[in-house]
C-alpha cells in the first residue's frame, strides 16, 4: 500500500497543474489517506502481536528471537505514519488551494 500511495503522490505532484481544476482530486486524496491509514493500523496490529504476543490465541512474542525483524518493522511503521501525515496535509491543501482554480467557462 505504501508503494501505491507513493506512486499516487508522485503522479499528482507531476500533473497537479492539469488536475487542479477538477473536483475529483480532493476525493482521491482522501481515499488514498484512508487506505494508507488502514494499512498502517493493520501493520501496527501485526507489530503489536509480534512484540507482545497473544497468549489466549497461542501467538508468542517473536521480537525476543528476531530482533532485526522488529527493528525493521518499527522503522517501517514510523515511515508509514510520516507518509500518513504528509498525505493528510496534501489532502487538506487540495481542498483549500492557495489560488482559485482557473475558470474554464470564460475565454
Amino acid at each position: 500500500m505504501n508503494f501505491f500511495s507513493c506512486a499516487y503522490a508522485l503522479l499528482t505532484a507531476v500533473f497537479v497543474k492539469r488536475f487542479i481544476s477538477t473536483r475529483w482530486l480532493h476525493h482521491s486524496d482522501l481515499f488514498t489517506v484512508n487506505l494508507l491509514t488502514a494499512a498502517t493500523a493493520a501493520a501496527g496490529a501485526v507489530g503489536s502481536v509480534a512484540m507482545w504476543g497473544n497468549k489466549p490465541s497461542g501467538w508468542f512474542a517473536v521480537c525476543r528471537l528476531y530482533r532485526i525483524y522488529c527493528d525493521k518493522g518499527a522503522v517501517s511503521l514510523v515511515l508509514a505514519f510520516i507518509a500518513f501525515a504528509a498525505l493528510g496535509v496534501s489532502a487538506s491543501l487540495s481542498r483549500y488551494p492557495r489560488a482559485p482554480p482557473p475558470d474554464s467557462t470564460t475565454k
